[in-house]
């Protein structure tokens, strides 16, 4: 049988936009491709590099076929190889929304002659004047706007209480990031800020990111299982309570007692300007392919993905005298690094249907696939 043909790369979707790796090496991780000076991602963060952590959070999400629906999953890019990625779509906390820049109150700017400036008390000239009449009908158009947002979200739930988080797929990005608009703030990030959540800032994103891609799938949340759904989130600042009152507030039990007792936080002029809006994941049309299998060849080791048992015994059997590892998304490369130098094969079986059927009962006997995960069952995030 002659050898199938093989394309050394990896294409995913970035924020919306699907970018293609040539030869990506088998232990190039997603944090690290995140955060490299081409793609200047800095949003996700790399504290611990073992997963233990979550700052490097970001959102992994796949097309099911049997629900017709995508699926969203939180993992850590940290532990997330780049060649377990092909055909998934990967959103980091800049795709979920864009915090506005507020205009300033007043216009500084300095009339000038020759090279010193005017003169004190100089009058300004008409276009200045034009300007900072615009900016100021500009500002209270924005604070209107706000305003009546933040109303409308509060008559959501009975009596003055917040709302819950709503997700939206966002299908038609624009080419280069600049050009991507949003209609506001990721609303998690913006009650993480009003219930005073952040300090020095560091494992905010990754609180965030949890938090969207929970709240999305689990939007009856309650307060117990939100608190739940952060044991992998660390923080060394705020000791938690003003992190999780924020994210409670999104909670289907979350009461007039509870709102009460919560420590408001007073907002300052950026704050106040910002439009909270849906949870935004970008997933374009073309994404609704589902996983691909990814072959590559870099750095002295390879990475295949087999989508059928013939085809596994049939790269096992080509490199029976090479030191190969099966894996199953290798998402345990970045807590035992040092066992993966000497392995110059690793081989995907993500994508074997044998191996990641449903789990079925007969005969008192139950029978569960090799590539089933402890968690919920997901193409997205699969274990090691």
């Amino acid at each position: 049988m002659p050898a199938k043909p093989t394309v050394d790369h990896v294409s995913f979707f970035l924020n919306g936009r699907e970018v293609t790796i040539a030869d990506p090496a088998p232990d190039l991780l997603l944090i690290d491709y995140l955060r490299s000076p081409g793609v200047a991602l800095a949003g996700p963060k790399k504290p611990c590099g073992q997963g233990g952590c979550g700052g490097c959070t970001v959102i992994l999400s796949c097309w099911n076929e049997k629900t017709r629906k995508p699926e969203h999953r939180a993992i850590n890019s940290c532990l997330r190889p780049v060649c377990a990625l092909g055909g998934l779509v990967v959103t980091t906390v800049e795709g979920t929304g864009a915090v506005r820049k507020p205009d300033p109150e007043f216009l500084l700017h300095s009339l000038t002659a020759s090279r010193a400036a005017a003169p004190f008390q100089q009058q300004a000239t008409p276009v200045i004047a034009a300007a900072i009449e615009a900016a100021g009908v500009k500002r209270e158009s924005v604070q209107k706007a706000v305003e009546r947002a933040r109303r409308a979200l509060a008559r959501a739930r009975t009596g003055a209480m917040p709302s819950p988080v709503k997700a939206k797929l966002v299908a038609d990005v624009a080419p280069h990031p600049s050009e991507r608009s949003h209609e506001g703030m990721n609303p998690v990030a913006h009650r993480l800020a009003l219930n005073n959540g952040s300090q020095c800032g560091y494992c905010s994103v990754g609180f965030v990111m949890n938090m969207s891609e929970f709240i999305t799938n689990h939007p009856l949340a309650t307060k117990k299982e939100i608190e739940e759904a952060f044991d992998g989130n660390l923080c060394r600042c705020t000791g938690y309570r003003a992190i999780l009152t924020g994210m409670k507030t999104f909670a289907s039990d979350w009461t007039h007692d509870d709102e009460a007792r919560r420590m408001k936080c007073l907002e300052d002029e950026g704050c106040a300007a910002q439009l909270p809006a849906a949870v935004e994941i970008p997933f374009p049309p073309e994404a609704r392919g589902g996983a691909r299998p990814v072959s590559s060849h870099a750095g002295g080791q390879s990475w295949a993905t087999p989508t059928t048992l013939a085809e596994l015994a049939e790269i096992l059997h080509a490199n029976r005298s090479e030191k190969v590892r099966l894996v199953h998304g290798n998402t345990s490369f970045g807590i035992y690094k040092e066992e993966y130098p000497s392995t110059r094969l690793f081989v995907d079986v993500r994508l074997v249907p044998e191996l990641n059927g449903d789990s079925r009962e007969s005969g008192g006997e139950l029978t569960v696939s090799a590539g089933t995960s402890y968690g919920a069952s997901s193409s997205c995030s699969p274990g090691s």
